[in-house]
């Protein structure tokens, strides 16, 4: 029966993943702190729901969550008009496992 219910689980999002996916979208962003080092950004990003089904089904998989975030930040400048500035961050957040709770 479990197995069953695996597979139907497996189905259904293996569907909904396949769905055409908007991009998210970058509602919010400020400045936190800004020193000699850098600047931290704060911000607020809306997802479409699809995406926490695919990270779901990632997370399942190999208990981990891999990500890129790839954001342009455009900054006017007096003389050389607008100058994009590509960030981009990837890596893989890994999930505690019950060995590692207890």
């Amino acid at each position: 029966m479990a197995q069953l219910v695996d597979k139907a689980k497996g189905f259904v999002a293996d569907k909904v993943a396949r769905v055409e996916k908007p991009e998210a979208e970058l509602a919010e962003l400020s400045f936190q702190s800004v020193g000699r080092g850098g600047a931290t950004l704060a911000g607020r990003v809306d997802v479409p729901y699809d995406f926490l089904v695919s990270l779901a089904r990632d997370a399942g998989r190999d208990w981990d969550i891999d990500y890129e975030m790839r954001v342009g930040l455009t900054v006017d400048l007096p003389i050389l008009g607008n100058f994009t500035l590509p960030l981009t961050k990837s890596g893989e957040l890994k999930l505690p496992t019950l060995s590692d709770v207890f």
